[in-house]
C-alpha cells in the first residue's frame, strides 16, 4: 500500500510539472500572438491549365497597417476534391510567380519576376492596401491576372497571354487588358 501512494505523488508531482510547463507555454504564446497578423489578398493569379490559384496576401497588424518584416504572402490555393487547398510555391515557381519588393518614395512597389516592366503598387485605401497597376493605361485598383498558355507542354509551359481584370480607380469601371507575348 505504502509503494502505491509513492507512486500517486511521483504521479501527482509529474502532472503538476505538466500543466505548469503548459500555462507558461500557454502564457508565452498569448504573449507572443498578442500582435495579431491579418492577412487582405491583394490580387491573384489564375490560369487555362486547371483550377489552381496564386494568391498574393498583403500582411496588416490589428491596426491596419503593414507590416514592415515580410509584407507579402504568396501560396497556391490547390483545388483538390472539390475544395482548395494551401501550399506554399516552391523554388522552381518563384521563377515565375516570385516578386522583387522595393521602397519607392515611401511606397511599396512589388515587381513580378516574370514580368519586371509592369509595376505593382501598394497603396493604402480606405478598404485598407491594394494592388495599383495600370490596365489599358488608367490606374486601376489589380484584382486578377489570367495566364493563358500553351497546353502541349504541361512541365514548362509557354505563355501564348494574360489578362489584367482590375477596377478603375477614377470611376469604379471594370477594366480588362490582354497582352499577347
Amino acid at each position: 500500500m505504502k509503494r502505491l501512494q509513492l507512486k500517486n505523488k511521483h504521479l501527482y508531482k509529474y502532472l503538476l510539472y505538466i500543466i505548469f510547463f503548459f500555462q507558461i507555454l500557454l502564457y508565452n504564446m498569448c504573449m507572443c500572438s498578442s500582435a495579431t497578423i491579418v492577412r487582405k489578398v491583394l490580387f491573384t493569379i489564375s490560369k487555362n491549365q486547371n483550377k489552381n490559384i496564386v494568391v498574393y496576401d498583403i500582411k496588416l497588424n490589428e491596426k491596419g497597417e503593414i507590416i514592415n518584416n515580410n509584407p507579402i504572402e504568396v501560396y497556391w490555393l490547390i483545388y483538390t476534391n472539390k475544395k482548395y487547398i494551401k501550399t506554399s510555391i516552391n523554388k522552381l515557381e518563384e521563377k515565375a510567380y516570385g516578386f522583387k519588393l522595393t521602397n519607392k518614395d515611401n511606397q511599396l512597389v512589388l515587381t513580378l519576376i516574370a514580368q519586371p516592366k509592369r509595376k505593382i503598387y501598394i497603396k493604402n485605401t480606405p478598404h485598407g492596401p491594394k494592388a495599383v497597376t495600370y490596365i489599358n493605361n488608367k490606374q486601376a485598383f489589380l484584382s486578377n491576372v489570367y495566364v493563358c498558355t500553351n497546353l502541349k507542354n504541361i512541365v514548362f509551359p509557354k505563355v501564348i497571354y494574360y489578362t489584367l481584370t482590375g477596377t478603375d480607380i477614377l470611376n469604379g469601371v471594370q477594366l480588362l487588358e490582354k497582352v499577347f507575348i
